[in-house]
């Protein structure tokens, strides 16, 4: 889905996609959106809560209409998974 494409990917495999991205997004949020005990990770723990908002109102409203704009949200929503995924299996830092 992050792959450059040379024509806009069809309705049915976009909508495919939308319930794959749905899934693991529905797995992931409850677990980056519980908050750190570190106060010096309180700036991460707003970035997260601020996707997780966002995230819950792109899936609330679904794909838009036109082709190309589906297929960008779509590619937004990849991106916030890797991302999240990246953030859950980070490993917590230890402090010296």
């Amino acid at each position: 889905m992050l792959e450059p494409r040379e024509a806009t990917p069809p309705a049915a495999l976009r909508g495919l996609w939308l319930s794959w991205l749905s899934g693991h997004l529905a797995l992931l949020l409850p677990v980056v959106a519980t908050p750190s005990r570190d106060r010096a990770e309180a700036g991460q723990d707003t970035l997260i809560a601020d996707i997780v908002t966002f995230v819950h109102e792109v899936l609330g409203r679904g794909l838009p209409d036109d082709a190309e704009a589906a297929y960008v949200q779509l590619q937004e929503l990849a991106r916030i998974c890797r991302f999240l995924l990246g953030t859950a299996c980070d490993p917590p830092r230890q402090r010296p």
